[in-house]
């Protein structure tokens, strides 16, 4: 969980969060947000940052790929809200979870389906569910 201003700072962090993206508390608290993402993608997550704390609606969630402080690029599942003050955002809060293991693990489902898709097509064979 991290809370950040309208620009994008943050100035506040859970343990876990420091843990998820590899970067101790100095290198985050204070800067910019979109220092967990490669640094190719940077400007736009700004963007999209700005264009989420500004919109009138507010999304469920979003995945994004991100970048630890190692380098090693994790998949995460985000969902955030606002802080309010006199009917005025003033604060994102984001909770963010790794799904790196479920999207691997869902990637992997899809191409045994495939296989068994293929091999059943040219072995001329089929499938059935005793239900």
């Amino acid at each position: 969980m991290a809370l950040s201003t309208a620009d994008g700072i943050v100035f506040a962090a859970n343990p876990a969060y420091f843990r998820l993206y590899g970067y101790t508390p100095d290198a985050v608290i204070g800067n910019n947000y979109a220092i967990i993402f490669p640094e190719g993608e940077r400007k736009a997550a700004q963007e999209l940052y700005s264009y989420i704390f500004h919109s009138t609606t507010i999304s469920s969630t979003f995945e994004s790929t991100i970048c630890r402080a190692d380098g090693a690029e994790r998949i995460v599942e985000s969902s955030y809200n606002f802080i309010m003050h006199n009917g005025k955002r003033v604060a994102m809060i984001s909770i963010v979870r790794d799904i790196t293991q479920r999207k691997k693990t869902e990637e992997e489902l899809r191409i045994n389906h495939l296989k068994l898709h293929l091999a059943l097509k040219f072995g001329h064979m089929s499938s059935w569910d005793w239900a």
